[in-house]
């Protein structure tokens, strides 16, 4: 049976780089697929609850989730500084639900989404100043519907807290936390009592627990996140 001439065969020696072309290609259409997809249902979230967001770009956050833009909430807790923090995903599916003041759709990333978040917050690391802040100015974040259970129903750092052994794969990543890394702060928003977590939810949960009073942290500012923001 002849073989079947491709393109690599022809080029012979030339083949990797056609392959290399072709995954770069690939990238960027799998990038160009997802930002239409997320402006797809990003369009179809604004027609169902009628809220426009402040902000209209998304931002890859270390809880397995997108987050998109930041929006005003009516009657919002006193904690929350009239801001929120809309979580979004892939196209594959989305598991809604609200607390009566926020509205969150939240789904597991990609593997490369995540390696793109892994890359994102060791830069950030890296060039930002670290500090200590009180743990009390972070407390606020445990009562937030910050994760889903096994079966995809929202739940508080707070809740894993108090009953561990009912949630155990977030609590075996709250014991496993690498307390080396600071958490990420939001540090576009002024509010000199308390912080919006980017990352670290886990290792400000096992600081809670060990009775930390201080915790590791970098402030990340509008000049630092922008570049890390995809536009909708």
């Amino acid at each position: 049976m002849p073989k079947r001439k491709t393109a690599y065969t022809k080029l012979g020696k030339h083949s990797k780089t056609l392959k290399n072309k072709t995954l770069l290609s690939s990238k960027k259409y799998e990038q160009a697929q997802f930002r239409r997809a997320s402006k797809d249902t990003y369009v179809r979230y604004l027609n169902h609850t009628k809220k426009i967001p402040k902000g209209s770009a998304y931002f890859v956050d270390n809880h397995e989730n997108i987050l998109l833009g930041w929006h005003a909430t009516h009657n919002p807790p006193r904690s929350m500084s009239g801001e929120a923090l809309l979580h979004w995903s892939l196209p594959y599916g989305t598991a809604d639900y609200g607390d009566g003041t926020h509205t969150y759709a939240v789904q597991p990333m990609h593997d490369r989404l995540k390696m793109e978040q892994r890359k994102r917050t060791a830069f950030l690391r890296k060039h930002l100043k670290r500090q200590r802040v009180p743990l009390q100015r972070l407390e606020k974040e445990l009562h937030f519907y910050e994760w889903v259970d096994e079966q995809n129903r929202p739940i508080t750092p707070q809740q894993v807290l108090e009953n561990p052994s009912a949630f155990p794969a977030h609590n075996a990543r709250i014991c496993n936390a690498y307390m080396r890394h600071p958490v990420i702060i939001d540090g576009r928003i002024d509010d000199s009592h308390n912080f919006n977590i980017i990352d670290g939810i886990h290792r400000l949960c096992r600081a809670v627990r060990k009775k930390q009073s201080h915790i590791p942290a970098i402030v990340v500012t509008k000049e630092w996140l922008e570049p890390f923001m995809l536009p909708v």
